[in-house]
């Protein structure tokens, strides 16, 4: 089993809260997408579409659950490479918006170049992603409980997966009157040529 960690303190959902109103009264979309589903990664992978592919290469794309346990965000990072070999990071919104280019990348220690592998959006199968999503839920040990995949990392050669699951019976840990949720990350590996699965602790 994967190293224990806690949830968010109050503090931390103080943050989030007001984080919270603040994307209320924008226009991203309340319910984020959720990307362990067919809908949610289709939505993801459209994205792709508004990359300039004859100027940026994708070489990674990163979501993260925006709560815990939720499974869904409201946005994704793209990681790029130009001709130049400069790395760039680009967020993409649930909501239609793109983000602006993070140049602050370094290029000099990135082993990314133009003529690395690379993603396009018809290079991704979602369906056997979804399957292979639903295999790793499936691996939760005898005694916890699935709560989300929490973090997906696709490249053109892996895909890292994150997932979390609570213990029975041992959920939360209180002290001096705060009150904590408990859970572990597994993370695993996915080869998205033969779709085998390996288990990283």
């Amino acid at each position: 089993m994967a190293a224990l960690m806690l949830g968010s303190t109050s503090c931390d959902k103080l943050t989030k809260a007001a984080s919270s109103i603040t994307e209320a009264v924008s226009d991203v979309a309340s319910n984020g997408v959720k990307f362990s589903t067919t809908e949610g990664l289709n939505t993801i992978v459209k994205s792709l579409e508004k990359n300039n592919s004859e100027q940026f290469h994708i070489y990674g794309i990163r979501m993260i659950e925006n709560d815990e346990f939720s499974g869904s965000t409201n946005d994704w990072s793209l990681e790029l490479v130009d001709k130049n070999d400069q790395v760039y990071n680009q967020c993409f919104y649930a909501d239609g918006r793109v983000g602006d280019l993070d140049t602050r990348m370094n290029s000099k220690i990135s082993p990314r170049k133009w003529d690395s592998p690379y993603l396009t959006p018809d290079k991704i199968n979602v369906e056997a992603l979804v399957k292979a999503l639903d295999e790793i839920k499936a691996m939760t040990p005898e005694g916890y409980t699935f709560k989300s995949i929490s973090d997906i990392n696709i490249e053109s050669k892996e895909i890292r997966v994150y997932m979390r699951v609570t213990k029975d019976g041992e959920e939360t840990v209180t002290n001096a009157g705060k009150t904590q949720q408990i859970y572990y990350e597994e993370s695993y590996i996915i080869n998205p040529e033969t779709w085998e699965i390996t288990e990283k602790n």
